[in-house]
């Protein structure tokens, strides 16, 4: 089963396998190792959905691949930021959020209570504990 999925995993690309590889193998094998424990029909299966997902992974990632290989950066050439990743995370992430209203709103909502619960209780223990009492000679006071 090893030299099956070894084999499966150079139909990526070498940098998504370099990256990747062992531990698709290793995950593979752990969930073959408990599919042989339920049965010889759970074996089976486990065998065909690994094959063709590593199969349909493979293409997908030589069609589209989201780990390109890292040109190698000339001399005297300065590294620069690139935000193509990170605007591509966030536009991803503002789709799947228009795609479901109801966990978008929750969600904002959660955010609004966190923030507006966590600048209540700052404001009142910098009220009462951080700020001085307006008084003079506040260290002085006690009350009996």
């Amino acid at each position: 089963m090893s030299t099956l999925l070894r084999t499966l995993v150079r139909l990526f690309p070498k940098p998504f396998r370099a990256r990747f590889g062992q531990e698709v193998v290793e995950h593979a094998l752990l969930d073959w190792e408990r599919d042989m424990k339920r049965g010889p029909i759970a074996a089976v299966r486990c065998l065909a959905s690994t094959v063709l997902d590593l199969g349909e992974s493979a293409l997908a990632e030589r069609l589209r691949p989201t780990c390109p290989s890292v040109p190698a950066q000339k001399k005297g050439q300065t590294m620069s930021f690139d935000l193509n990743g990170w605007a591509g995370a966030l536009r991803h992430a503002l789709r799947t959020l228009r795609r479901s209203p109801g966990f978008a709103t929750v969600a904002v909502l959660t955010l609004a209570l966190g923030i507006g619960a966590t600048t209540a209780i700052y404001s009142v223990v910098d009220t009462i504990l951080l700020q001085p009492l307006p008084f003079a000679d506040a260290d002085r006071l006690a009350f009996c």
